[in-house]
């Protein structure tokens, strides 16, 4: 290799084309050639000039930072940078005498995009790998960042990315750093300050540093904090009602405390007065009793679905609910996104998230959406299932509560999906997400003769009830505030799909299928006339023609 060529080159393109000259000069210092002489032009044109700038950066940075430990002065340092521009820098590293690089700071396009978003309490540990660490400054990750040098290269090394004035771009929006001075501290300040959160992956370079002595020691300590009570506020309360169905009920209490967040999350689980099962209930009861995050109630009598659903909302002590029927199950692993999504949104009104099978339609995908007519219409009638709606608490009160049951009263719709009608009136409110990452799995059902007819349905399944369902919601979107006559129509509409559509579901093998649908036509048709409208705009044949043509679809 001709380097004599090759760093003429990379003087003469210093000014026109600086990022390819860095480079050129970078290949021939690490090749040890002219090595004076290209940091000496490094200095003059980056270091000396800019030596200000970067000393006052290190100092502002710090001062962002939560420290428990003696910082190098800035002359210390390691690495010198050469930055190209705001986001982007080469680097000298006087300790090993190499020019590295190039480092990308910049945000990625998705950046900002709600769906990409990651809770993640990171401990960062021996580690020095800028490249690597860089994953740690995402402004799409959420949760305290733990640093603990390890020694004092690591120390020098990890100070030195502190005088990039880059850095304040990330930890301004999603972090807190806190830098220890030895692994004992660490662990001290935890088992100290109980609402600190728990470290969910670790970053390590040491092949000296045993990775599973790290993960005992914070598993420990996670333990001691479930097992002694104190006062938190979780980001998130996974809530379950649960009627005579202890076995799943249990079941599901046992696969959420293996998780190991505990100042993020809270279990709430509410008994409607089970009659059998008991024993299942009990030992849920007695987990809850070793483990603060659960808070379990056992209601004397049967409060209908709709008193268990307030009271396991109520009982909520975080900013958001995530509902969840006892016979599904919650994916641990989509935690971290969600958790990482209402800590960005955290006045969401709802967010209807995903599932592994069925329950998420095409017409469900990625959105944010404000609130108001879109939110409704993008929600109305297509959220049947209760589980993986994640609800704002900070609107659910007695008083709330209250307002429904009253003015609701004898609607067959509440009886049955008191959540559509939360659901409703948060979106027209609230600004509403939907987000199609699976948060849940649906599990198997189990029938009671309590909650069922003679024909093994549930009894909101019957003909009957689904008829006088879609009468309930046409109800409902009397009562929506600020809608236009075009929405009322289009949520009309909407539910007499769903009407067909859940028909179809419940009664397709019945002998006189066709007349359901012949009854259900006449209803869509009838209940028309309920809507209120400012305006009359639709002839009522019109609306015969169009009903006709939804249930031709479904005539046998």
């Amino acid at each position: 290799m001709n380097y004599e060529a090759r760093y003429q080159q990379g003087l003469n393109s210093l000014s026109s084309d600086t990022a390819s000259s860095i480079f050129i000069l970078m290949e021939c210092y690490n090749n040890n050639f002219n090595q004076e002489e290209i940091l000496n032009l490094l200095d003059l044109k980056f270091w000396s000039s800019q030596a200000e700038t970067f000393q006052n950066n290190y100092v502002n940075n710090i001062n962002h930072f939560q420290i428990s430990i003696e910082m190098p002065p800035y002359d210390q340092l390691p690495f010198l940078f050469i930055p190209l521009d705001e986001n982007t820098c080469f680097y000298y590293d006087k300790i090993n005498n190499l020019i590295n690089g190039p480092l990308d700071f910049s945000l990625s396009p998705s950046s900002e995009d709600d769906f990409k978003v990651l809770y993640e309490p990171t401990l960062i540990y021996h580690e020095w790998n800028i490249s690597l660490m860089k994953d740690v400054f995402d402004c799409n990750r959420y949760g305290s960042i733990y640093v603990i040098p390890g020694d004092t290269y690591s120390l020098l090394a990890f100070a030195s990315i502190l005088s990039l004035p880059v850095i304040r771009k990330y930890y301004n929006k999603t972090h807190a750093f806190i830098l220890y001075s030895s692994f004992t501290d660490f662990l001290s300040s935890l088992s100290y300050n109980v609402n600190a959160p728990i470290p969910q992956s670790i970053l390590c370079d040491s092949p000296d540093v045993d990775i599973d002595m790290i993960k005992q020691s914070i598993l420990e300590i996670h333990n001691q904090r479930i097992a002694c009570k104190h006062a938190y506020k979780p980001i998130l309360s996974i809530c379950i009602p649960t009627y005579n169905r202890g076995h799943l009920a249990l079941e599901k209490v046992q696969q959420l405390t293996t998780s190991t967040y505990d100042t993020e999350i809270e279990f709430v689980i509410s008994n409607n007065g089970s009659t059998i099962e008991t024993e299942d209930y009990l030992n849920i009861e007695r987990i809850a009793s070793k483990d603060i995050r659960i808070s379990y109630n056992h209601f004397d009598f049967n409060h209908e679905f709709i008193g268990n659903y307030w009271k396991v909302l109520l009982m909520s002590n975080a900013n958001h609910a995530l509902l969840m029927s006892d016979e599904d199950y919650t994916v641990l692993s989509s935690l971290p996104h969600y958790l990482g999504l209402l800590i960005k949104h955290p006045e969401i009104g709802v967010i209807r998230s995903g599932d592994t099978r069925w329950y998420t339609p095409n017409s469900l995908q990625n959105a944010y959406i404000k609130a108001g007519k879109n939110a409704v219409l993008h929600f109305f009638l297509r959220n049947n299932y209760m589980s993986g709606i994640l609800y704002n608490c900070s609107v659910i009160n007695e008083d709330l509560s209250l307002y429904f049951n009253q003015n609701y009263n004898n609607n067959e719709a509440f009886k049955h999906y008191p959540h559509e009608f939360l659901d409703m009136y948060l979106c027209n409110h609230y600004d509403f997400i939907s987000d199609i990452t699976p948060l849940f799995i649906c599990g198997d059902s189990c029938l009671y003769s309590d909650s069922t007819t003679l024909s093994g349905q549930y009894e909101y399944q019957t003909k009957e009830s689904r008829l006088l369902q879609l009468k309930g919601f046409i109800e409902l979107i009397n009562t929506l505030e600020n809608l236009d006559d075009l929405t009322r129509f289009h949520l009309y509409v909407i539910a007499c799909h769903k009407t067909f559509m859940l028909l179809k579901i419940n009664l397709l093998k019945e002998n006189d299928w066709n007349e359901v649908i012949i009854e259900c036509k006449k209803c869509c048709i009838d209940y028309f006339s309920l809507i209120t409208f400012d305006n009359q705009v639709i002839s009522r044949s019109n609306i015969i023609s169009l009903i006709n043509e939804i249930a031709a679809n479904y005539l046998l």
